[in-house]
Parts: C-alpha cells; sequence; structure tokens
C-alpha cells in the first residue's frame, strides 16, 4: 500500500492507503515548521514513516494465493498457520 504525505493545519502526516478503498492508517506526524527548517527533522522523519510502513507491511501482508488444481478453484493459504509469520 502507498505512503502519503498530507499537510494540514501546521502538520504533516504521513498516512497509508489501501488501494482498494480500505480505511487509511496514520503512521505518523510532525509539524511542519520544524520539518521546513530543520533538514535533520526532515531525515529522522523519513526514517520513522519508513521504519513503521514497514512494520504495517510486514503485519498486514495479504496471504498468498494459488490454484487447486485438483480441485479447479483458488485457494487462500494461512501463513500465520503455515509458521511463516
Amino acid at each position: 500500500m502507498p505512503v502519503y504525505f498530507d499537510q494540514e493545519a501546521g502538520v504533516g502526516r504521513a498516512v497509508w492507503r489501501s488501494e482498494d478503498g480500505a480505511e487509511e492508517v496514520a503512521l505518523c506526524s510532525v509539524d511542519l515548521t520544524a520539518y521546513s527548517n530543520e533538514p535533520s527533522v526532515r531525515e529522522r522523519f523519513s526514517e520513522l514513516v519508513s521504519a513503521v510502513a514497514d512494520y504495517y507491511r510486514r503485519t498486514h501482508v495479504a496471504a498468498p494465493v494459488a490454484f487447486d488444481f485438483e480441485a479447479g478453484r483458488v485457494a487462500v493459504r494461512n501463513l500465520q498457520s503455515a509458521g511463516s509469520g
């Protein structure tokens, strides 16, 4: 899911939005004055956004889909029960 940067009322907010229209997830926010005036704030905010987005990507991964040729249908494998989550 893509990460977007919204700006409103002096606050910049990184949000994770799915392409299927599901509810967005707020990742983190920053004061826009500090963000605009301090390169180190921009760098650290970027690092924080990346870390939180990576967390959501790891914990909200869609289950892989496989075609079951014998049954002639699509089967979704549960990652948790397969021991890889």
